[in-house]
């Protein structure tokens, strides 16, 4: 229990059941017009800053390895400065989460214990078993890309039509991105190693409009070297509120500390 709440505390928007590696028809000649085009009709599907606060309700069922647990989430993000989490079983409050560009605060209360430190993709895959920053989990919650669309190339087209987008990160990890035109959306993110290891997987699927912009209902995620996943289910979504309570919790006495560098 202790391992997998601590897991959880991050995915409140995604769902995993199984994944496909995103995979490009290589066969097929692309004009010059053609990727300039693709590029920029992919570009507004990336969608990027266009929701300054967000409000997330969903129930969740997660699993690590052979554990399973049922849980529901209350996520709230501003802007791109800062995202709160509460997590709950059984309409228990068992952990809470705070997030800013420098930092992350992590309160298991199940097991009353409380860790803090950088919010670094190293430390978040220490604490939630998913190797993302922070400003990567306020992107990827919103179904936007992590980078502007400017620093994509195109890769090709997969089997069912999606545009695939790539970009080669500063880490040496590449991201890819499929985006459907017809469903104005991104559909699949996929993050792999210099070596082309699957590091995570991210499906968006069964999209719905909330305040004309399109959000999905269920996502898929894996993150197969911690062989994490789970299932969600956004109950609740609300667009640019104003969010009136404190982001930062309150720290217990008397709880056990922990600090990571």
């Amino acid at each position: 229990m202790k391992t997998l709440l601590i897991s959880v505390i991050l995915l409140g928007n995604w769902v995993l059941q199984s994944y496909a590696q995103v995979t490009t028809n290589t066969d097929s000649v692309v004009s010059s017009d053609t990727v300039s085009s693709t590029l920029k009709q992919s570009g507004k599907m990336l969608r990027r800053d266009l929701v300054r606060t967000m409000i997330v309700k969903a129930s969740m069922n997660v699993q690590l390895k052979d554990f399973q647990q049922a849980a529901s989430a209350v996520i709230r993000i501003a802007d791109r400065d800062s995202l709160a989490m509460e997590i709950m079983a059984f309409g228990i409050p068992v952990a809470k989460l705070y997030m800013n560009k420098s930092k992350f605060m992590f309160m298991d209360l199940f097991n009353g214990r409380f860790v803090e430190g950088p919010a670094t993709a190293a430390n978040m895959a220490n604490v939630t078993n998913i190797p993302l920053s922070f400003d990567d989990y306020i992107c990827l919650l919103r179904c936007e890309s992590p980078f502007p669309a400017s620093a994509y190339s195109f890769e090709g087209t997969t089997k069912s039509g999606n545009n695939v987008l790539r970009f080669d990160r500063p880490d040496t990890n590449r991201e890819f991105i499929a985006v459907n035109i017809e469903e104005s959306v991104m559909k699949q993110y996929q993050r792999k190693d210099k070596d082309g290891t699957l590091l995570m997987n991210i499906t968006y699927a069964d999209i719905m409009t909330i305040d004309s912009q399109l959000f999905p209902k269920k996502v898929q995620v894996q993150a197969p070297g911690s062989q994490f996943s789970m299932t969600v289910e956004n109950k609740e979504i609300i667009l640019n509120s104003t969010l009136k309570e404190p982001f930062i919790f309150k720290i217990p006495q008397g709880i056990e500390k922990q600090q990571l560098n």
